[in-house]
């Protein structure tokens, strides 16, 4: 069945769930959520590590911060509102949406197999952005690159010094990259 949790402070919470949806709001700590079958909402989170892993389900977390591993097999992650020290996200068979904001030298990692990969980030960040796609197209929007490297599947730049390190792999999907002033 589906489970709703709100206002919780732990130093750790783990679930395991095989059928269901989850949602949960005001969240504070530690993240060990592991499902089979089901969609998981999440806002309003802060803790030093979230790791997800969702076989059939989507994800969408808004309004988070800390330190995240991700994995869906088979369906879209939406992350709204994300500050990152480290984000590694995975999709076999999905879409990756993220909306990073600006945070110290964040270590981003994204990857999907099957879906393409939109990234809106703070132009306030400071990054070093590599893209590659196998089947797909790389569209950048980005105003001022100190440094930009373009070809048809692969694309790197460097923005505001390049102090973190973002890192985007799809086999069959686009990727977009995007400066939100």
């Amino acid at each position: 069945g589906d489970l709703e949790i709100n206002n919780v402070s732990a130093g750790l919470i783990k679930l395991n769930l095989e059928d269901g949806a989850l949602k949960m709001r005001n969240i504070e700590g530690e993240l060990d959520i592991d499902i089979e079958d089901g969609d998981v909402t999440i806002s309003d989170y802060s803790g030093n590590d979230c790791l997800i892993d969702i076989e059939d389900g989507q994800l969408d977390m808004e309004r988070a911060s800390g330190n995240f591993n991700i994995e869906s097999e088979d369906g879209d992650v939406e992350l709204r509102y994300l500050r990152a020290g480290t984000l590694k996200a995975k999709s076999s068979d999905g879409d990756i949406y993220v909306d990073l904001l600006d945070s110290e030298e964040p270590d981003i990692e994204i990857r999907t197999e099957d879906g393409k990969a939109v990234i809106d980030f703070d132009a306030n960040i400071s990054i070093e952005i590599e893209a590659e796609t196998d089947d797909g197209h790389i569209k950048a929007d980005i105003s001022n690159p100190e440094y930009e490297k373009k070809k048809r599947n692969y694309y790197f730049s460097e923005i505001n010094g390049g102090k973190g390190h973002m890192y985007i792999r799809t086999q069959d999907g686009n990727v977009v990259l995007r400066e939100v002033k």
